[in-house]
């Protein structure tokens, strides 16, 4: 059976240090993905808040920060845009069918207690 060597010093486990100090990530942090994440959580503050047309606003500019950084991704959710619409319709007609068919019965309901 053969064990791994692991680090045992702290300088082992750590990341690598650049010329001056400061430890240098795996990544590179990209600074569209960096302001789109800031301006979604933005928007979800404004949107606690009750600011929903700053939100919106906060929400727009990191769909457009986020496109601008993987663009083949934009083009991907673009073209998908039509499969979404047709089911959010499908949606909304189902939920007005259920409503009006709570008033029926809320109608037959009134009835059927009025004649008491």
């Amino acid at each position: 059976m053969m064990v791994k060597d692991y680090p045992t010093t702290l300088e082992a486990q750590l990341p690598a240090q650049s010329s001056n100090g400061v430890a240098r990530m795996t990544e590179d942090v990209s600074l569209t993905r960096t302001a789109a994440a800031g301006s979604l959580v933005a928007g979800a503050c404004l949107l606690m808040t009750g600011r929903r047309k700053g939100a919106l606003l906060a929400a727009v500019a990191a769909g457009v920060l986020m496109a601008i950084d993987n663009p083949e991704a934009a083009a991907e959710l673009w073209d998908r845009v039509p499969g979404y619409l047709r089911r959010a319709e499908d949606f909304v007609g189902r939920l007005e069918d259920t409503v009006a068919e709570v008033q029926v019965q809320g109608e037959k309901l009134k009835q059927t207690f009025a004649k008491r």
